[in-house]
């Protein structure tokens, strides 16, 4: 006569996975309340060398160019995307590089060998149906300065030129390439630019 099972031995329960990307996902919705609303920011705009990165260029032999770019940054631009923000990039120069880092944090817009930011800015806006007011963007050098005073809401890294940092609205304790474009994200999502917005951006 076979023994009947303990309870012990009885079926266990099964213990349902939690997947690493949504666990994720789910993390980053809940930091990045209150979402846009706090702000009015719909779409967020950096420069590449001296906001994404620390404004220096390695070049091989071959003339191939390597940046560097911050995990806290990447981190901070999908905070954005997560709180409704669309996100991009505008640059003066053309990489390789920057297509890629922007492939990987999933950023479709992205402008490179720019001639005039404000000019380029323009025509995305127009595209998008918005304000300047409803733009944010982060900047470091002169070529930045008329479009920092146009947006909505303007910021710079630490290391910026002085020209810069007179004009902005906000001047991050970090340098470029350093977490400065986490540190100003969150602050946007913080509401700490609420009724806040440039008073020619409308």
């Amino acid at each position: 006569m076979a023994a009947k099972r303990s309870p012990s031995h009885s079926r266990r329960k099964s213990v349902p996975v939690v997947h690493e990307d949504k666990c994720c996902r789910d993390t980053l919705l809940k930091l990045a309340r209150p979402r846009r609303e706090a702000c009015g920011i719909r779409l967020l705009l950096l420069d590449v060398d001296g906001v994404l990165t620390n404004g220096s260029i390695a070049l091989l032999p071959d003339g191939r160019e390597i940046k560097f770019f911050s995990i806290y940054d990447g981190m901070g631009i999908r905070q954005a995307q997560e709180a409704g923000i669309e996100v991009g990039l505008i640059s003066g120069r053309k990489s390789p590089a920057v297509r890629c880092r922007a492939r990987e944090l999933g950023i479709n817009l992205v402008v490179e060998g720019s001639t005039s930011k404000l000019d380029d800015f323009q025509k995305i806006i127009s595209e998008r149906h918005l304000k300047p007011g409803q733009v944010a963007f982060m900047g470091d050098d002169l070529p930045d300065l008329p479009l920092l005073c146009t947006v909505g809401i303007s910021a710079a890294p630490a290391n910026s030129v002085d020209a810069v940092k007179r004009v902005v609205r906000f001047v991050s304790r970090a340098k470029g390439g350093e977490g400065a474009v986490r540190e100003f994200v969150e602050q946007l999502l913080s509401g700490a630019f609420q009724g806040k917005t440039s008073d020619q951006a409308s």
